[in-house]
């Protein structure tokens, strides 16, 4: 488990009591999905409330080796016993403080969110991350695994303008981001937002052989929903290789 703070001065008797602190909170929330090894969490932009204490509004919490982000949004808060207001800057060796989250996931919700995501985390199987069968094309896994910046090669039949095939999958990118948005925050069981594919770059490298790279953010199933319009379209396609 790794654990960043930024945006702001802190003592390191300060981040030892966070630290401390969230260890033990999300080994408790985590432990019975996934191995808390692999996470790291960082606290960002510490923050005034209306009562003048300090807390950290942004708690993002992430798996290592993988761009995605579990929960975000999730409040770190702290107060001493006594009232007094403490800085992270403050050297806090002899103190006592109160920490507390806000804003945590349910555990059904963390489980959901798990399972949705579980090959960006989990090790790999030698078995193929695309069920090939579902397809019309043949389709060639090069260890791409979830990347946040995947290459998908397109070999089609016959000369396409390259320009007609960036237009397709920019609006096949379009359509998968505004479903990502349609989530309804009053709805704890919706799992609707799965991340947005920010940008592409495209290239013609041979005769008919195409090449996309995506910046995939944490956008979850966006390389599956430009496969399956793919399949759909009428480009007449040979291969699609993932790299």
């Amino acid at each position: 488990m790794k654990i960043n703070i930024s945006e702001g001065k802190y003592s390191e008797s300060f981040f030892k009591k966070v630290e401390s602190f969230l260890k033990i909170y999300l080994k408790s929330e985590f432990s019975v999905h996934m191995n808390t090894s692999l996470l790291w969490i960082g606290c960002y932009t510490p923050t005034i409330d209306k009562d003048s204490f300090y807390y950290y509004k942004s708690l993002s919490i992430g798996i290592d080796k993988t761009a995605y982000s579990l929960v975000s949004d999730v409040q770190l808060h702290w107060r001493s016993p006594d009232g007094n207001i403490i800085l992270p800057s403050d050297d806090v060796t002899d103190k006592e403080i109160s920490f507390w989250i806000e804003n945590m996931p349910s555990q059904e919700q963390l489980k959901k969110i798990i399972e949705r995501n579980e090959y960006l985390w989990k090790r790999p199987s030698k078995e193929a991350m695309i069920d090939k069968k579902l397809y019309r094309f043949k389709i060639r896994e090069m260890g791409w695994f979830g990347s946040s910046f995947p290459d998908i090669g397109i070999r089609i039949k016959t000369t396409v303008n390259i320009e007609i095939l960036a237009e397709f999958i920019g609006n096949t990118i379009e359509s998968y981001n505004q479903k990502s948005l349609l989530k309804d925050d009053s709805d704890e069981n919706d799992m609707t937002n799965l991340g947005l594919v920010h940008n592409f770059s495209y290239e013609k490298r041979k005769k008919n052989v195409y090449l996309f790279t995506l910046d995939m953010g944490s956008a979850l199933d966006g390389v599956d929903a430009i496969l399956q319009a793919l399949n759909k379209s009428d480009f007449e396609i040979e291969l699609i290789t993932l790299g």
